[in-house]
């Protein structure tokens, strides 16, 4: 929503009025300029689909043109856009929404201290601003039925808790590994020699660690790592804070115990489990303002969505096809 289905940019003194785009549609009876699409009695120009498609082009490749490929498939997005503006402006007027007129006045009043003192304002100021109140105000009525459409899907505490029990997935805390380390540091462009004599230290450590050396004071003594000073203790870690090489290596241990040495970027290291935490599904009563989050956006994006597939297959929509794929943009008729 908002700015992106607005369709007509206002510019005063050479500059983008708000960015505004009008998506506004008159009855087809009343316009002479060359017609791109018609929903019901309303239209869409030529006009302003070039004048969006060409601002999302520009948004997305400011050095050039889209890919040859993705051309077709703007052009789509463009069109729905403009089509889906048409319909929910219509809806939200017809369901009775106002906009909040004190709201639209102070945006104009900035737009106005603004542009006021460029050369144009005396020609084409007033014109500007009135028709970008009406774009204010669809926008206004627009967010207003989309706030009022997916607030209506809003789920109660029961339906929360049967969401929270289908989908453990997503209040499961994943596993976590209490990880120490000692780093024997190499530069990654350091010659052959360096990392090989790193590799020598890191297999004396080892052998002092298998024949019982405490892993803390060898890690205070020998790490390069900012751990050092703490024993080599990294806390606890779950997927993906390492590097594949050493996850694989602290996957195959046990709590306390030892890896072999394992190259990583930073150099030769030596990873003990501390403690391991397997996962596990959160207690609902923790996790319950999540899940009714969770649960409220999924019904609101599904009834937003269903709203708008519903405007469009009750409408005529009739799109004259500068490009074939346009077309494809029509619905069904009533």
């Amino acid at each position: 929503m908002g700015a992106s289905m607005q369709t007509r940019l206002l510019t005063i003194a050479g500059l983008l009025l708000g960015a505004a785009l009008q998506a506004a549609a008159e009855p087809a009876a009343a316009t002479t300029e060359p017609v791109w699409a018609t929903v019901d009695d309303m239209t869409i120009t030529q006009a302003q689909f070039a004048g969006v498609l060409a601002r999302t082009v520009r948004a997305r490749y400011y050095h050039g043109a889209p890919p040859e490929n993705l051309g077709e498939q703007i052009r789509q997005e463009v069109g729905e856009q403009l089509i889906q503006r048409v319909l929910l402006v219509r809806e939200a007027k017809r369901l009775g929404l106002a906009a909040d007129e004190s709201k639209i006045t102070a945006q104009l009043t900035r737009y106005r201290e603004r542009y006021e003192k460029s050369p144009q304002w005396p020609t084409q100021g007033e014109k500007a601003l009135a028709t970008l109140g009406g774009l204010l105000r669809d926008d206004d009525v627009l967010g207003q039925l989309e706030a009022r459409t997916r607030d209506a899907a809003a789920p109660g505490a029961d339906e929360a808790a049967k969401f929270y029990l289908e989908h453990p997935e997503k209040f499961t805390e994943p596993r976590q590994d209490h990880v120490a380390l000692i780093l024997k540091a190499v530069d990654p462009s350091a010659p052959t020699e360096a990392w090989d004599k790193a590799r020598a230290e890191a297999a004396e450590i080892l052998d002092a660690l298998r024949k019982g050396g405490d892993f803390a004071v060898l890690a205070r003594e020998k790490s390069a790592d900012k751990t050092a000073a703490s024993g080599g203790d990294m806390g606890y870690l779950h997927a993906g804070m390492l590097s594949t090489a050493a996850e694989e290596a602290i996957a195959k241990l046990q709590p306390g115990g030892i890896s072999d040495a394992v190259t990583v970027l930073e150099g030769v290291a030596i990873f003990k489990l501390v403690d391991r935490r397997e996962p596990r599904q959160r207690e609902f009563a923790d996790v319950k303002e999540r899940a009714l989050a969770l649960l409220r956006r999924e019904r609101g994006e599904r009834a937003w969505s269903e709203l708008r597939a519903r405007l469009k297959a009750a409408a005529k929509i009739d799109v004259v096809a500068a490009e074939p794929g346009d077309a494809a943009l029509a619905g069904k008729t009533r």
